[in-house]
């Protein structure tokens, strides 16, 4: 199918792949053979959308997919289930489009929703935690459509989208609890100090010096420097072919590789030169 959305790689090397309308898709690495699923409205135990936005793998082989208008699903030992909202269940999910699955270093799921912030899933008792913002508490979720979830090297999730980035140290949260009160650290532009030079935060990935790197839509790449806690940015100012980045992958040699609004482009952090491909 040609509209490709997602890939996630499985612990024996093949690639899943979802699609808008064609369902997921396996490559077998080995063979270079692809399997086709897709919701068939007979078969209640087929796959429950074709719009696969986000697909990963946890640490027990089972794969999660985040769908466009129905819900999350889920495939294990070969058979596909789906989780759906329920009013009258408290600890359902909230919502029925999934942007953004994630399993951190606790073996915590996460969901991030269209419109109503973030999901934690409680596997063990098979429940939905929700968290969204709060006017009224500067430490809930800053974002309510999140784009990205990411953990670092320091065991913290940012939470990127369009108010901006939370992030929550894992080290310091009671998993225990249920549900679990979370405390988010927000991060957002100020014109009167130095900050994210955007609230509209795309994507978060975290350099082999271990700098976080923000790509935003509009205003290029933001710096953190995590040992002094203050921003950079560039922009076509410094080269970049353009303000729009939707993705940032680092290599071995440290470069940034920018999905720019006008092209791939090669980042170097420390000569700051730019290539664009």
């Amino acid at each position: 199918f040609n509209n490709v959305l997602c890939f996630s790689e499985s612990k024996t090397g093949d690639i899943w792949i979802g699609t808008d309308g064609g369902g997921l898709n396996k490559l077998n690495y080995e063979t270079g053979k692809f399997s086709w699923y897709k919701h068939d409205p007979d078969d209640p135990e087929s796959l429950s959308s074709n719009s696969i936005i986000s697909v990963f793998e946890d640490h027990e082989g089972v794969v999660w997919m985040g769908t466009f208008h129905d819900g999350l699903a889920r495939v294990e030992d070969g058979k596909f289930s789906a989780f759906l909202p329920d009013p009258d269940d408290p600890y359902a999910i909230s919502n029925r489009n999934i942007w953004y699955v994630f399993e951190d270093s606790q073996r915590n799921l996460w969901l991030a929703t269209l419109d109503s912030g973030i999901e934690l899933f409680d596997r063990k008792m098979n429940r939905f935690y929700h968290y969204s913002r709060d006017e009224g508490d500067p430490s809930s979720l800053a974002n309510n459509s999140p784009l990205q979830i990411f953990e670092d090297s320091r065991q913290k999730l940012y939470i990127v989208g369009n108010r901006g980035v939370s992030i929550l140290d894992l080290k310091e949260q009671d998993f225990s609890e249920k549900p679990p009160r979370l405390k988010f650290k927000n991060l957002s532009f100020s014109e009167t100090e130095n900050s994210l030079s955007s609230n509209d935060i795309v994507c978060v990935q975290e350099d082999n010096k271990g700098n976080l790197w923000f790509g935003t839509a509009g205003s290029g790449i933001d710096k953190l420097d995590l040992t002094t806690g203050r921003f950079t940015n560039y922009s076509t100012e410094n080269g970049l072919p353009g303000n729009s980045v939707g993705a940032i992958l680092v290599d071995s040699l440290n470069n940034l590789w920018l999905a720019t609004s006008k092209g791939l482009t090669r980042f170097n952090p420390e000569t700051e030169a730019v290539d664009v491909f």
